[in-house]
Order: structure tokens, then C-alpha cells, then sequence
């Protein structure tokens, strides 16, 4: 399996519980030197903000996004998860690259999708896009380049970008 595409990932109730977390956790999110973001000539390949962290520690702050990490990750029986928590606001982006596990999850979130336009998922290896689907969910072999395409707000304000919650495992 090269990678695997789900929809409505997260039920009403642990999706509400995780927009508490991801508005807790907001304001502490970081630039991309301080966020896990890939380097490639020197330059960083990400525009946006995040918080990288192991499973353990994610689990003080948001509880439900770790839940929902270990639950899709049962079935590869990983022995460690990463938890990177990604917001993409306009002009953002995240340029081709690979991460660093075996299995990486990626659920795309969004509070309305109106918002904004892009933030496409593209597997640049295989030349295939995945549209934005708000509470969607692609599992992949992290060998495999990927990108998240640039994000073109229609209104401006927190919270109204494009999250992700990213789960790397080994």
C-alpha cells in the first residue's frame, strides 16, 4: 500500500474535544525552526506554524489528538509516535520533502471550509493530489515526497486556516 484516503475521520464528539485542544495549544505554536519544519539548502520548506512533539508529552495538552493518532496506528502495531500539530494560514505552505518514520497519518482540519481556498495534499513521487477534505485522513509511507500546497485566505483571523494533525510512527 502506497497510501490509504479516509473521510470523516473524527466523530462529532472527539471532534469537538480536539478544536478545544488545537484552540489551547494555538497561541503556542511555533515558526518552522522551532516546528519540525524540513531544510533544504539552508532554506526551511515550510511556511506556517507547528509544534512537534512525542506522544507522551502531547498527551498534557491534547489528550484526544493523541487518542486519535494511537487509534489509526493500531493497525501498523508502531512501538513510538510523534505528534505534529500544523496551522497553515495564507500563503502558507509546506514544499515537497519526506519524513523521517515509517507511517506518517496526516488529518487536514478545518473550522469552516469557506475560509479559505488550497492546501492541497500532493504526493509529489506519484503526481497525485489529494483535494482539501476537512476531517479527511491520507496514510502513507513517510519515504514517499509530499507537499501541502499554498493556502489563499478569504478572511483573515485565528483559527481560520488549515490545521493538520500529523502522526509519525516507527
Amino acid at each position: 500500500m502506497m497510501f490509504e484516503y479516509r473521510e470523516d475521520l473524527i466523530k462529532d464528539v472527539a471532534l469537538s474535544k480536539v478544536w478545544e485542544e488545537l484552540e489551547n495549544i494555538y497561541s503556542k505554536l511555533n515558526e518552522p525552526q522551532n516546528s519540525g519544519g524540513s531544510i533544504k539548502d539552508g532554506q526551511f520548506l515550510k511556511k506556517g506554524k507547528g509544534y512537534l512533539t512525542t506522544d507522551i508529552q502531547a498527551r498534557e495538552f491534547a489528550p484526544t489528538c493523541v487518542l486519535v493518532g494511537e487509534a489509526v496506528g493500531k493497525s501498523f502495531k508502531y512501538t513510538e509516535m510523534d505528534v505534529l500539530i500544523n496551522y497553515y494560514g495564507d500563503g502558507d505552505y509546506y514544499k515537497p520533502h519526506k519524513d523521517n518514520a515509517v507511517k506518517t497519518v496526516s488529518v487536514p482540519l478545518c473550522k469552516k471550509d469557506s475560509d479559505f481556498t488550497g492546501g492541497d495534499f500532493k504526493f509529489t513521487d506519484l503526481n497525485i493530489i489529494i483535494p482539501f477534505k476537512n476531517n479527511s485522513c491520507i496514510i502513507f509511507n513517510s519515504r514517499l515526497s509530499h507537499e501541502v500546497k499554498p493556502i489563499n485566505m478569504n478572511k483573515i483571523g485565528d483559527m481560520l486556516g488549515r490545521f493538520s494533525l500529523t502522526f509519525f510512527y516507527v
